[in-house]
This record gives C-alpha cells, sequence and structure tokens, in this order.
C-alpha cells in the first residue's frame, strides 16, 4: 500500500492466482480515496450449535440469515 502523490488516496497491490490449475499469479493494483484495515470475522462452531437450536439459520459462512438480519428494520403492519 503507497500513497498517491497529489490526491492521498491508496495504491494497493494484491496478488490473484488464475489459470487452469489457479497456480498463476497474477499481480492487481488499484487506486481507493479510503481503505478500511479489518480483521476478518468468522463465528465459532458454539455459535452455529446455538443458532441451530434457536432456530436461526446461517449462511455457508456461518451468519445469521434471512429473517433473522431483519429485525432491525422498523415494525410495519403484518411484518410480523
Amino acid at each position: 500500500m503507497k500513497e498517491v502523490p497529489g490526491t492521498h488516496n491508496l495504491r494497493l497491490a494484491y496478488i490473484t492466482y488464475e489459470g487452469t490449475d489457479g497456480k498463476r499469479p497474477v499481480l492487481h493494483e488499484e487506486e481507493f480515496d479510503l481503505v478500511v484495515l479489518s480483521v476478518g470475522l468468522r463465528p465459532s462452531a458454539q455459535v452455529k450449535q446455538m443458532a441451530g437450536r434457536l432456530g436461526v439459520q446461517v449462511n455457508e459462512f456461518g451468519f445469521a440469515e434471512g429473517r433473522a438480519m431483519l429485525l432491525h428494520k422498523p415494525l410495519e403492519k403484518g411484518y410480523l
């Protein structure tokens, strides 16, 4: 990651792997005006078990899915 002179944007370089065997490295560079660095999150096995006991559906990544994700919306007539 490097700052772009004049704009103060950030230029990020990263590698993806392509090709039929997925082993050919390809370098990419992109410029952004904002970059947020974050630690990746992964729900634990205990969270998945608790979701199962509570009847909360989870997606392939183990995060709540469907109606449970809509509870932040204001209640409307006929919603519940």
